[in-house]
Formats: C-alpha cells, structure tokens, sequence
C-alpha cells in the first residue's frame, strides 16, 4: 500500500512504477500458475495461481487508488494492507494444505470472487475515509503503524506455515516463503513512516521483488510438470507400442494357429477321400489309416486346448513314421532314414513344424517324393527333409522364413507364407534352428537342427551330398 506521497515527482513516479510493476508481476505468476494447473489439473496450481492473481489485481487498484498527482494528503485507508493480507494470504494458505488433484477446480471462479470481494471492501473503506465520518482515520498515525504492523506479521506467520504445512510432497512450494516474507517486510517498513519516500520506495522495492520470486517459483513448478507430463506422455506411448507389439504378436499366432488347423484338417479330409474312394480297405491300411487319424485328431485336439508344453527326449522316428502316414494319406511318397536318433524337443511342436514342411511340399511341389533322412554332429541332429520339386530360386533363400513371405514360383498356389515362418520360430523355441540347404541339387532341401538327446545310429539322407554349416538362413558347403 501506498499510504503517504511527498512531493517530489521523480520520487512520485518511481513509486508508481514500482508499485505497478509488482502487482502486473504478481498476476503474471498466478497466471502461470494456472497454466500449471490447467496442464496436470492439480487443485494446488489453481490456489496458488487464484492467489496471486488476487494479491495482484488488489495491489494495482490499491495504487490506482491512491492520488498521486493532487496535493492531498491521503486518500486511502490504513486498513488496506489487512485487506489484501486477508484475501490473498487466505488463498495461499487454501493452497499450502491442498495436495488432492482435480480437474474441476474452478479458479477463475475462485479469482473473482476473491478480488470482487477485495475491492469492494476496498471501495467502502475509502468511501468511509473520504466521507469524514467517524471512522475516518487520516491524521491517526496508530492506525497506520498498527494497521501494516498487523499486515505485515499475517505474511510473515503465513510463510513460516507454508513452509511446515507443505512437507516433503512439494519441494518447489517452500520457495515461496522468501516471498511471503518480503511482502510482510514491505509492510513494516511502510508502518512506522508512511510519509517517508525512502520508506515507500523501499517498500515498493521489496513487494516487487517478492512478485519477482513468486514469478520465478511458478516458471520452476511450471517446467517441474511439463517435466512430468512429458514422462507420462512417453510412458503412455511405450505402454501403447507394448499393447500393439503384444496385439501383433498375438494376431500372427492366432494366423500360425488357423494355418496348422487348416492343414490338419486338410489331412483329416485327405482321409476321408481315402475311405470313401476304398470302403473296405485291408486291415494293415485300416489300421495304418486309423493311427494317422487319431494322430491328427490328437493333435487338432492339443491346437484347440493348449496345455503348458515341455520338451522331452523323444525317438526322431516316431514323429517322422506319424508324418509319413499322413502323407500317404494325402498321396504322397516318403522315403524316411532317421535311424534310432533321439532328439530333446517337446513332441506336439515338432510334430507341427515337421507337418508345416510337409505341407509346403504337398502345395509347391505336388506329386514329388519326399527324402526324409538324419545325422547326428556336435550334439545336434540334422534332420533332412528334401523333395524333387521346383526348388526356391538362390536371390529368395535369405528371406523365405519371413512371415508372409511367398516365393515367385507359389503363384496360383494357395497359402498366406505363415508354415516355414512358424515352423521355424518353433524349432527355436526349442533350442534349434532351421535352414534350407543351397548344395546344387533339384529340389528343396530344408534341414531342422535340434538337441541331441541319446547319440543313435546315424542314417545319411539319400541323394546327398553333403549337409553344411549355416550361414545367413542357408547351409553353405561343408562335409559333416
């Protein structure tokens, strides 16, 4: 408050800009305040910036108030500084014991209703000071010192309250305390000598270093939750690229899973043509043709109620006799060397994977006959499954295990590119790898490595000429 003016002018308009520039900086950091708020929608930006909005919008009708260019000498009331102490530091204080967040926090509401209720007070006790009555305090000096005396003690209480209100939940709020307390020493400087322009520009001085600190403090609680909200964004966005990697992970096994519920029901219709193009076959057939049927409904049952798979030390055979009933079924030729080699693989996958390999033959090389052969090396078994067909052409070997990956020469043919891809990624989960042998021969030669679980009798697969050592998804030469 600006109680007594002297009469110099350079003293008089250096006070007003002071005192103007205060409260403009005061509504600045409230406005920034609520820009916080309006960010997170946390109830203590609101306050605060409510707050000092409120301080400065009753400073600067304070000073309008005041005449600084008429001879008289007083024209507000001493009461002025309790006032705005009351309004603004209640607000303060509102937000020193607010932590909940809420979005439906109405500052605006809260702004006007506190600086209407502030300047009409204001507005009275000037009328009541101008009018002369009874209440008129203009040449009583007591009122004046008690009256910023008391104003100024509120903001000095109120700062050390904040400081042990706030605690450890908001660091940055404790920084308002120095402004707080420069306020209430503006005040008592003012007290004991209205009248001094020394007084009033060092009042002045502080209230607009005050403003200054609380600008700053609301800049540092601004940038502390753009901070935040910027993690939140980024986490909201790695947990959304989470959702959608798990959703596209999930799409592709529920397409692997249709693809092998397609092919084994392709093999349960494959049988059924066999019955009804033989409907009383010999009973070595029958029963051939009744084992492969109840191997595929097994499986189809395994693929609609899945159960927690676990590798075990299997004989290599039986899953390759299981897969060359099926493919007789189907019409095809297999010539199957695998010895007594055991493999450690959980049974149900490599089933599929060995089924998947088939089928692509079936598909893109109809009618040719199937080599299936196995060899033991370095604790593995290579197991070989080559046919007579077109082949894959050399420049599409590196990317024919890529899912949805269909060669120049599946033209016409069906299927979506889902076998080999799954097949593979099958293999692995297992501890082995799949590769398709480039060694010059016709056909295709896919070879499947898998731990080697009991050292057999090693069978060399027929026609070849040599298995070879990885490299880049092909097996380039190497005698093993």
């Amino acid at each position: 408050m600006i109680a007594w003016v002297a009469s110099r002018p350079n003293s008089k308009t250096v006070a007003i800009y002071l005192a103007g520039a205060g409260g403009v900086v005061a509504i600045v950091a409230g406005a920034v305040l609520l820009v916080a708020w309006r960010l997170r929608g946390r109830a203590v930006h609101g306050w605060l910036g409510a707050a000092w909005m409120a301080f400065g919008a009753l400073r600067l009708a304070d000073a309008g108030a005041t005449s600084y260019v008429s001879n008289t000498s007083r024209a507000t009331s001493p009461a002025d500084p309790l006032v705005i102490a009351a309004v603004a530091g209640w607000l303060l204080w509102r937000a020193s014991i607010t932590r909940e967040g809420s979005r439906a926090f109405a500052p605006m509401r809260v702004i006007a209703t506190s600086v209407g209720a502030g300047l009409a007070l204001l507005a009275a006790l000037h009328v009541l000071q101008a009018s002369s009555t009874p209440m008129s305090w203009a040449g009583d000096q007591l009122w004046v010192a008690v009256s910023g005396g008391i104003a100024g003690l509120l903001w000095i209480a109120l700062a050390v309250g904040l400081g042990r209100a706030e605690g450890d939940q908001r660091p940055w709020i404790a920084r308002l305390r120095p402004a707080l307390a420069l306020i209430g020493c503006a005040d008592l400087v003012l007290a004991p000598a209205p009248t001094s322009m020394t007084s009033i520009l060092l009042s002045m001085t502080l209230l607009l270093l005050a403003a200054a600190i609380a600008a700053a403090t609301a800049v540092s609680a601004l940038q502390v939750e753009v901070a935040a909200e910027q993690r939140r964004r980024r986490k909201l966005a790695h947990q959304l690229s989470d959702v959608q990697q798990r959703a596209a992970r999930d799409q592709d096994r529920f397409e692997e899973w249709l693809h092998d519920v397609r092919n084994l029901v392709s093999g349960l219709q494959a049988a059924d043509a066999v019955l009804r193009r033989n409907p009383g076959p010999q009973p070595a057939s029958r029963t051939a043709l009744s084992s492969a049927v109840s191997a595929e409904i097994a499986r189809l049952q395994e693929l609609l109620e899945p159960c927690a798979a676990r590798a075990s030390e299997i004989p290599l055979s039986e899953v390759v006799e299981r897969a060359r009933a099926i493919a007789k079924i189907a019409g095809s030729s297999m010539d199957c060397r695998v010895g007594d080699l055991r493999v450690r693989a959980e049974p149900q996958a490599l089933t599929r994977v060995v089924h998947n390999v088939l089928e692509n033959v079936r598909r893109y090389a109809p009618g040719s006959p199937v080599h299936v052969g196995a060899r033991s090396h370095g604790g593995h078994v290579y197991l070989q499954i080559r046919d007579e067909g077109p082949g894959i052409p050399p420049e599409e070997l590196a990317t024919v295990f890529e899912r949805g990956r269909r060669g120049s020469t599946s033209a016409g043919t069906e299927g979506k590119g889902f076998g080999l891809h799954a097949a593979r990624r099958l293999v692995q989960e297992m501890g082995g790898d799949m590769m398709i042998a480039a060694d010059g021969n016709p056909g295709c030669a896919v070879v499947i490595t898998l731990p080697e679980a009991k050292r057999g009798r090693a069978v060399h697969a027929p026609r070849d000429k040599g298995w070879r050592t990885r490299s880049g998804g092909v097996l380039s030469a190497h005698k093993l």
